[in-house]
């Protein structure tokens, strides 16, 4: 029996009801499909960052391929939620990054706990300085200036000299001060090749002297070149070279403490003697 024109009208209407019920409900269960999906890929991708972030063989292989230069050598948690401390080192010596766990972001600078006032950067370089010191055969790389008093055992200050350079030659009349007061000092022959290319071969000469230290002494105060005691001897200028990146030097007069502490160009006798006092045991 045929349906009326309005029968028909409102049978349409109904199925196009249901078609589009059902069409609505299959889009649902797609959007829901696709949610749980991109929860559970989100899921995964952070417990892998999270896993990462202690994997030491991660970061190596990580600034490898993508931090040319660096080259991790110890990961830490960072203060900051969210970031991880990379210790490494790098051309210019001892580096600390912080990156976030997926390790696309990284950043490269000092960080500051203000409540404190406490550089907690320079602290972990600090350290790592320190450590990696201890580890130098100071012997095989220094002229060493003992103390003539009897001082506190926290090693040694550790001078970086450029035998041509101006201000090491008046630092160094004020060198019997420091030893005076307790403080051992070894100092490392660092020429600056660019600034000075004949300091290069007064290294050499005074390295090779018989009494290492006099003619340290006399090429600083008199400008008298040393005769060396032998034709094939050469100064340890590349175990310095190494030094100076571990410790991070930028130029001459250097300090460092034994506590990895630093400081750049002239000082007087009595502003270091008051920085070795201060140190912590």
């Amino acid at each position: 029996m045929p349906l009326s024109p309005k029968a028909a009208s409102c049978r349409m209407r109904f199925f196009r009801t249901i078609h589009g019920n059902e069409h609505r409900n299959e889009e649902w269960k797609m959007r829901i499909r696709l949610s749980v999906l991109c929860v559970m890929i989100s899921a995964t991708g952070w417990l892998s960052a999270a896993g990462a972030q202690d994997d030491l063989a991660y970061w190596q292989e990580l600034a490898k391929r993508k931090l040319a230069g660096f080259e991790v050598t110890a990961v830490a948690p960072s203060p900051i939620e969210g970031l991880v401390e990379l210790r490494g080192t790098s051309p210019r010596g001892p580096q600390v990054l912080y990156a976030t766990g997926d390790g696309r972001y990284v950043l490269a600078g000092l960080l500051w706990d203000v409540e404190r006032s406490v550089n907690l950067t320079a602290g972990v370089l600090q350290a790592m300085r320190r450590q990696a010191l201890e580890r130098v055969d100071l012997g095989s790389a220094v002229i060493h200036y003992p103390a003539s008093s009897e001082g506190t055992s926290r090693g040694t200050l550790l001078y970086f000299l450029d035998p041509d350079c101006p201000y090491c030659r008046k630092f160094h009349a004020e060198l019997p001060k420091l030893t005076a007061s307790g403080i051992p000092v070894s100092i490392v022959l660092y020429p600056n090749r660019r600034l000075h290319p004949q300091a290069v071969a007064t290294s050499h000469a005074i390295w090779c002297s018989e009494d290492r230290r006099a003619a340290l002494d006399r090429w600083m105060s008199e400008q008298s070149m040393p005769v060396p005691a032998s034709d094939g001897c050469r100064a340890p200028l590349e175990t310095a070279r190494l030094m100076a990146e571990t410790a991070g030097v930028q130029g001459t007069p250097f300090f460092v403490f034994p506590d990895g502490r630093r400081l750049q160009g002239y000082r007087s006798a009595e502003e270091l003697i008051a920085m070795w006092r201060a140190q912590k045991p």
